[in-house]
Order: C-alpha cells, then sequence, then structure tokens
C-alpha cells in the first residue's frame, strides 16, 4: 500500500513537473511575442513621424541640416 502512494506521488510529481515546464516555456514565449511587438511598434512610430513631418518648401533647400 505504501510503495502504491509512493509511486503515485512520484508520478504526480512529475506530471506537475512537466507542467511547470510547459508553463515557463509559454511564458518565454509569451515575453518574445511581447518584445517583437514593442519593437514594431518602435518601428511604426517611427515611421508615422517621417511621414507626418512637413518637408521644407523647395525654395529653403539651403537649410537643410
Amino acid at each position: 500500500e505504501y510503495k502504491r502512494q509512493a509511486d503515485q506521488s512520484e508520478q504526480v510529481i512529475r506530471h506537475l513537473k512537466q507542467e511547470i515546464e510547459h508553463l515557463n516555456t509559454l511564458l518565454l514565449s509569451k515575453d518574445s511575442h511581447i518584445d517583437s511587438l514593442k519593437q514594431a511598434m518602435l518601428l511604426l512610430e517611427n515611421h508615422q513621424a517621417k511621414l507626418t513631418e512637413s518637408p521644407a518648401p523647395w525654395w529653403k533647400f539651403w537649410k537643410k541640416s
């Protein structure tokens, strides 16, 4: 009886460790995805800022920095 309970406990522990490992993998994946989204937002904001900059009129070409 004791041996059977010990085997069941080991099986439960093994299962829980696998589940924890899986959840940690999902967390890493989520964090990576969030980082990708942040990078994409920065690129979009930068691109939008460039689009909204009004270019100097052509006759002010000498003032270009």
